[in-house]
């Protein structure tokens, strides 16, 4: 016979799942009207912040530099995004939590354009941090 703990854990998985196939179509229909109306958009978090992560690296900077830097990236982040979400007039959403059935505007190059980063510049920071690497080899 199989522990309690078990059996009420199969239980509960299977009443959440039933929950989450029964919420489904109702979730999917508000989140289609909401998205037909043009108030959802994305942006790639992580590459905004990789990119500042890369220029940050290639600058060479000492602890406390970064640090300062790191605190300024965030509050220029912060700002950017209600700036944008305010001139567009809509939400913003992490793409990769997103599961839609189309495609919803991605604003990911003018934040990154905003917060003065590029993925050029970030592919190019990420080679001299390479170079660097491999002399100190």
């Amino acid at each position: 016979m199989k522990p309690v703990h078990i059996i009420l854990s199969s239980v509960l998985c299977a009443a959440l799942a039933a929950s989450a196939v029964l919420a489904a179509p109702t979730a999917l229909e508000h989140f289609s009207k909401f998205s037909s109306k043009g108030k959802l958009a994305v942006l790639n978090l992580n590459e905004v912040v990789e990119a500042n992560e890369a220029a940050l690296a290639a600058g060479g900077l000492r602890d406390e530099e970064l640090m300062l830097e790191a605190k300024r990236f965030a509050l220029n982040l912060q700002n950017e995004l209600k700036a944008m979400q305010k001139d567009c007039g809509c939400t913003l959403l992490v793409s990769s939590a997103v599961i839609a059935p189309h495609t919803l505007p991605d604003y990911t190059d003018e934040l990154l354009a905003r917060l003065n980063l590029s993925r050029a510049q970030k592919q190019k920071d990420l080679r001299r941090i390479s170079e660097r690497v491999r002399g100190a080899s």
